[in-house]
C-alpha cells in the first residue's frame, strides 16, 4: 500500500509537471526492463495472487522472496544513474539483509500485528510462524536480528484503508519510486537544455 500510493504521488507530479510544461510525459529506456518485470513475478505469485499464494509451501515461498529480491537488485544496479534509482537499491539491500538474517521472512513483532488486527479471533496467528500468505513472519523482538530494519513502522491509514506496517527498506523504496516517476515531468526539458547547449558550442 504505501509503495502503490509513493507511486501514484509521483506519478500525479510527473504528469502535472508535463501537462505544465505542455510536453509529453516520457520514462527513460530502462536497462534489463525485463529482468525488472521478471523480478516482481515470484512475488506476485506467491504474496498477491490469493489461487497460487495458498499453495506454496513456505519454504518456497522464502526462497522465493529472497530470489526476487537479489534479481531487483541487479535490475537496480544497472539503472542507478536514473533518478531515483539509487534510493530503489538502497532499499532493496535493506529489506535484504534483514530477510536472510530471519530466516527468509521480514520480521513483525506480535505488537504490531495486534495494532494492525486488533479484532483478529483467538489463533489467526502465532509467534513463530509466517503471518498468513504475507512475507512476514511474527517474531519476538528479542528474537529478531536487525529488528530496526523490519516491519516496525506502523501507519495508520485512515478508513476506508487499512492500517499498514512497513520497513526503513520499504520507505526507501517508496521514495525511491516516487522520485523516479516525479522527476520524469523533468526530462523533455532537460533534453532541450542539453540541445541548445550543443547547438551552441557547435557555433
Amino acid at each position: 500500500m504505501v509503495l502503490l500510493l509513493a507511486v501514484l504521488a509521483g506519478l500525479i507530479v510527473g504528469l502535472a509537471k508535463a501537462w505544465i510544461r505542455k510536453q509529453p510525459f516520457l520514462l527513460p529506456d530502462l536497462s534489463l526492463t525485463g529482468l525488472g518485470l521478471f523480478a516482481f513475478l515470484p512475488q506476485f505469485l506467491v504474496f498477491y495472487l490469493p489461487t497460487t499464494s495458498s499453495h506454496i509451501p513456505n519454504q518456497w515461498a522464502s526462497g522465493f522472496l529472497v530470489f526476487s529480491q537479489l534479481l531487483f537488485l541487479i535490475f537496480f544496479w544497472f539503472n542507478f544513474r536514473q533518478p531515483g534509482f539509487w534510493m530503489l537499491g538502497v532499499g532493496v539491500i535493506l529489506n535484504l539483509v534483514v530477510i536472510c538474517l530471519n530466516g527468509g521472512w521480514m520480521p513483525i513483532s506480535p505488537e504490531m500485528v495486534q495494532r494492525l488486527f486488533p479484532n483478529a479471533p483467538v489463533g489467526a496467528w502465532e509467534i513463530g510462524l509466517r503471518l498468513g500468505n504475507s512475507k512476514d513472519v511474527v517474531m519476538n523482538l528479542w528474537n529478531m536480528r536487525l529488528g530496526f530494519l523490519g516491519d516496525c513502522i506502523y501507519i495508520p491509514f485512515p478508513p476506508p484503508l487499512h492500517p499498514a506496517a512497513f520497513s526503513l527498506g520499504d520507505f526507501f523504496i517508496a521514495i525511491g519510486a516516487a522520485g523516479f516517476l516525479s522527476t520524469q515531468g523533468d526530462a523533455q526539458v532537460i533534453h532541450i537544455k542539453t540541445l541548445s547547449f550543443s547547438a551552441l558550442q557547435q557555433k
